[in-house]
């Protein structure tokens, strides 16, 4: 249901500029390529266990396809965030990563990018910050 809730934001999210020239699924991820020729990598995992391999992921295929940009979509649950704020510094090393937290059921998601995101908040108020974006969404 995620990978479908993504499919659908991401060709509802152009239909105002018209970029993407194709969005393919290729299993382990999404690859959007926009007819600029720059790429974008979607990794939609409904429940994030090993940060790790996702990051590696992300690595992979940003080399392969010379991707300007990362997307991760997470389920909004109260785990996918443990897991962004426990290995918040290494999401903040992907400067092009975006994390959507959404609730497929209900079409709402949060947003926010790591490494900017580390660049202008609060440090000592990351968690609450997080926590408190996480609540604008009902979790699923």
């Amino acid at each position: 249901m995620l990978k479908e809730w993504t499919h659908n934001y991401l060709k509802n999210k152009d239909i105002l500029h018209k970029r993407i020239s194709t969005i393919t699924d290729k299993g382990d991820y999404i690859l959007v390529e926009n007819k600029d020729e720059t790429h974008i990598i979607v990794i939609v995992k409904e429940k994030m266990v090993d940060v790790g391999k996702v990051l590696d992921l992300f690595k992979k295929y940003q080399k392969k396809h010379k991707a300007q940009k990362l997307t991760l979509v997470l389920n909004n649950n109260k785990k996918n965030l443990d897991l962004l704020i426990k290995s918040w510094k290494k999401f903040v090393e992907f400067t092009s990563l975006t994390v959507i937290f959404a609730n497929p059921e209900i079409n709402d998601k949060w947003i926010v990018s790591p490494a900017i995101h580390d660049r202008i908040a609060d440090k000592k108020n990351l968690k609450q910050g997080l926590v408190s974006m996480f609540q604008t969404v009902e979790s699923c």
